[in-house]
């Protein structure tokens, strides 16, 4: 009678929240999970016939693919920005000598007074005498050179002119009548042409 009526305390499983199930129940449980482990030298803890599943490793690209999409944007972005400034630059190093008039040509011969290998381009200084006025002092002119890596390829180095070199220089003159121009052929204190000339003094 006390068993009888301590089932009636308990109730029946729908109305008792702690009742636990009988262990045939828990042995049916643990005969469904998966057979063998997924993952690399794992070994089940519950018994040789049953195992727990482990996932394999995700890759994390796979789990963000918007950061990544992102991240290959911007090295898009960046490249595309780089291409167009080197196509630019170019393009204005082109436009900037439309202030020289390519149609004249004009030979200074006068002495080195600087010669500056610097970017965007290199420029030497020259003094000029005065033709028409030989008892006054000389002229400086300004003339400008490419880049300093144009310059190499055309054979030209840092050391090829020094100040107070004598030079004669072919240079296409400013459109203002300015004292500059635009380099065409130079020849060095040697007498030699320096670099591979873009035209010929005459």
């Amino acid at each position: 009678m006390q068993a009888a009526a301590f089932r009636r305390r308990q109730g029946t499983p729908e109305q008792n929240p702690l009742h636990r199930p009988p262990r045939r129940f828990l042995a049916a449980s643990f005969s469904t999970l998966p057979s063998k482990i997924k993952g690399r030298n794992s070994q089940s803890t519950l018994s040789p016939h049953n195992s727990l599943e482990i996932k394999p490793h995700e890759n994390p690209r796979a789990e963000r693919p918007g950061a990544f999409a992102s991240l290959h944007f911007l090295r898009f972005f960046f490249a595309a920005a780089f291409g167009f400034l080197l196509i630019t630059s170019a393009a204005w190093a082109h436009h900037s000598r439309a202030m020289f008039d390519q149609t004249k040509q004009v030979k200074l011969v006068g002495t080195v007074k600087d010669f500056q290998w610097t970017n965007p381009h290199c420029w030497i200084q020259v003094l000029v005498p005065d033709a028409a006025n030989p008892s006054a002092g000389p002229q400086e002119w300004g003339v400008e050179m490419g880049a300093p890596v144009e310059l190499m390829r055309k054979g030209w180095k840092p050391g090829s002119l020094h100040p107070g070199d004598k030079v004669t220089i072919l240079v296409n003159p400013l459109r203002d009548g300015q004292h500059g121009g635009l380099e065409l052929e130079t020849i060095g204190p040697d007498g030699k042409i320096i670099g591979h000339p873009a035209a010929t003094i005459k």
